[in-house]
């Protein structure tokens, strides 16, 4: 991503309302460059500013980004940048299956027969990996509203037996302690994975992950009072695992 953010430049103010772009400069677009081989992701501008206020400062600006309509994310995955493109025109992702495809996956699953030679079966892997990359550039973007949709889904993948338990990698690697996102694919490791999976693949967990997973249960073991199940108490979920989205548009 760039090193400088365009948001610190020019004052923040609020840059529109959550009803949609009204579409009212059709013709004016802006580019987005993505990861290395700087993929060209053409966006309407009104789209782009509406939901995040970096992106509006850039364009905005009269620096380079102003004077060119052009935006540089260079550490990023082009794959995850289309979730992005998709919520901001529809405010939904596309998941990588069907709900017919995704159970069938998830009974092949539970029946030994994984079909793990298989295209969907490979996107299936990979989509927890690219939700956590997308959830890492709304944060860069300052759009918590996004942020939050991403970690309803990821949350919702556990019906289907498509917890990321095969991103933990990458997710220590490249999100912080305290973040939401790491802090409700923990929560949501540590609530349904059994005890035998942790013997049968110990490859799959960071040390960190186990450092935390020790830290919680002796968190845990002096607490005084019983802990709400955030994956079956809505308010729970939110309060722990949504950003706050109080004061921002996006």
């Amino acid at each position: 991503m760039t090193s400088t953010n365009p948001s610190e430049r020019v004052p923040r103010t609020l840059h529109g309302n959550l009803d949609g772009p009204n579409f009212s400069n059709p013709d004016e677009l802006v580019t987005i460059y993505v990861g290395p081989e700087r993929k060209a992701f053409r966006v309407d501008k009104e789209v782009a500013c509406l939901y995040s206020p970096v992106l509006k400062a850039a364009f905005n600006s009269k620096f380079i980004e102003g004077q060119t309509q052009t935006y540089t994310l260079e550490d990023c995955d082009d794959t995850a940048f289309q979730f992005i493109v998709q919520w901001m025109y529809r405010q939904s992702i596309t998941p990588p299956a069907t709900e017919e495809e995704a159970i069938l996956i998830r009974d092949k699953f539970r029946s030994a027969r994984t079909p793990q030679d298989s295209e969907i079966w490979r996107k299936i892997l990979r989509y927890p990996r690219d939700l956590i990359s997308a959830w890492l550039i709304a944060d860069y973007l300052q759009s918590p509203r996004l942020q939050n949709y991403i970690v309803d889904q990821m949350e919702q993948l556990s019906w289907f037996q498509m917890i990321a338990v095969y991103s933990l990698d990458f997710l220590y690697e490249n999100v912080s302690r305290g973040a939401a996102i790491r802090e409700m694919i923990f929560e949501q490791c540590v609530r349904v994975i059994r005890a035998k999976y942790y013997e049968t693949n110990p490859e799959w967990f960071p040390k960190e992950f186990l450092l935390d997973y020790v830290i919680r249960d002796k968190r845990l073991q002096k607490s005084t009072q019983a802990e709400l199940n955030p994956f079956k108490n809505r308010a729970e979920f939110k309060r722990r695992f949504h950003v706050p989205e109080e004061g921002m548009i996006a």
